[in-house]
């Protein structure tokens, strides 16, 4: 999203903002795109869960 986009939809509002997708900013864009995303961000709530430990799926 664009910075002055998001300022003006939500300039004056106590809404907190937070990048929500940065492993998504890294894969490139292709029909491969959606099923790489969903691995990463799986990987990476594994790793918050197990406390930085990847563990292999059973």
């Amino acid at each position: 999203m664009r910075p002055r986009l998001i300022s003006a939809v939500t300039g004056g509002t106590p809404i907190k903002l937070a990048e929500l997708d940065p492993p998504g900013m890294a894969i490139p864009q292709c029909p491969g795109f959606y099923p790489a995303l969903t691995e990463e961000l799986a990987n990476r709530g594994a790793e918050g869960i197990s406390g930085g430990r990847r563990t292999s799926p059973a």
